[in-house]
Order: C-alpha cells, then structure tokens, then sequence
C-alpha cells in the first residue's frame, strides 16, 4: 500500500535540515492517537517550527473514513526515518533553480519529488531563507510516482508562487514605509541575524492552516 506525505522543509540556520509541517492521510480512529513522536528531535526555534493558531499541535480534515493530519513530525517512526533522510539530501546536497521538481529516492525511504525554493528574508544569513517543498511515496515504484508528476509539480509552482509574490510584496511595503531611513541604520537592522517563521515572514497567522487545506486538496487528487 502506498502511503504519500507532504513535507515543507527548512534550512534552519540554527538547528541545519528540519521538517516544520507533514501532512498525510490517517484513519479517524488513529487522529487521537497521532502527536508528536516520543523519540523526535524536538529542538526547534522560531525558524523550523511548526506555529499553528491557538498553539495547536495538529491539525486534522475528516475525509470520509479517513482524515487528513498535519503536524511537525509523521506519525509512524519508519515515515518519520525515511523522510528525516530526504530533508537531510534535499536541503544539505540537492539543489535546483529549475521549476521542475527533483526525484530521487530507494525502496527503503519510498521516492520522492522535492522542489527547493527561497524566500527574501533581509534579516537572514545572505538575505534569504531555504525551504523544500516534498511529497515521499513510501511503498510505490518509482513509475507509479512519476505518473503523479504533474499534479505534484503544478501544486508545488502554485505554493512557491504564492511565497514569492506575497514576499515581493511585503518587501516594497517595507521598503516605503523606511524610505526616509539612514543607509546605517537599515543596515544595522539587517546585520542582526534572527529566526523568524514563515508566519512572520508572509505576516499571516493562519498561514499553515491555509498551507494545509491545500495539501489536503493535493493528497485527495493522488
């Protein structure tokens, strides 16, 4: 049986390759049961955390017999190895500027498609901050995946996207609000380098809510 997991990943200047959200399909019974691995690294910080609203654990769809859940960690430790291995390559040893997703992967860790992307940040290390967008296929061949390659790829375009649009535009915003700034002084802003969320980044608090409403969209498509 195959089983998908969407993963957003992130290059944390603090704590290197960490998952910050998993999605994946669960039996309603199981939604109870499914919170954080006992064993999962939970050093995080504002970068690689997974900031939901009310600060919530999880987050769960109901699908017919099945829901959908989403939170920092895959609920089974075998998903939870495997996908520890492909955010490790995709954010340490892969890299692309192409719009096309990355494939890789064994019949250990199932396969994945990995897309890597950036967002403007100037209070980040080089002025930007780096994500993976992954969905890992556990249990399929890898032409049973490559069958799902252009759903997987439009959806990961519409996300990244999205990223960049919002980013560009709440980069202009600041820009003319500090217009009248000394050159130094923004510059001494920018020098102090600090772990900021996607929540703060894209200044929407319900960010992961609405990033898991359209993976659920996705996984459903599969």
């Amino acid at each position: 049986m195959t089983t998908h997991t969407f993963c957003l990943a992130h290059f944390c200047e603090a704590h290197g390759p960490s998952t910050i959200m998993c999605t994946q399909a669960v039996a309603a019974t199981a939604v109870r049961d499914s919170l954080l691995l006992p064993n999962a690294n939970l050093q995080t910080c504002a970068s690689c955390k997974l900031m939901l609203p009310d600060n919530a654990a999880n987050m769960t769809t109901a699908a017919g017999s099945q829901s959908f859940l989403s939170q920092q960690y895959p609920t089974h430790p075998a998903t939870f190895a495997g996908l520890k291995k492909v955010v490790m390559k995709s954010l340490s040893a892969e890299t692309t500027t192409d719009s096309q997703p990355l494939m890789f992967g064994d019949a250990e860790t199932g396969y994945s498609l990995v897309r890597i992307f950036r967002v403007r940040d100037p209070t980040a290390r080089g002025a930007e901050r780096k994500y993976a967008l992954i969905l890992n296929a556990r249990g399929a061949a890898e032409q049973a995946l490559m069958k799902l390659w252009d759903i997987v790829a439009e959806s990961f375009n519409q996300l990244i996207e999205y990223f960049h649009d919002r980013a560009l535009e709440l980069e202009k915003v600041s820009a003319d609000e500090h217009d009248g700034e000394i050159h130094n002084e923004r510059f001494l802003r920018r020098s102090a380098v600090k772990p900021r969320s996607l929540v703060e980044l894209m200044k929407d608090e319900k960010l992961f809510v609405k990033l898991h409403l359209w993976v659920c969209e996705t996984l459903r498509d599969l």
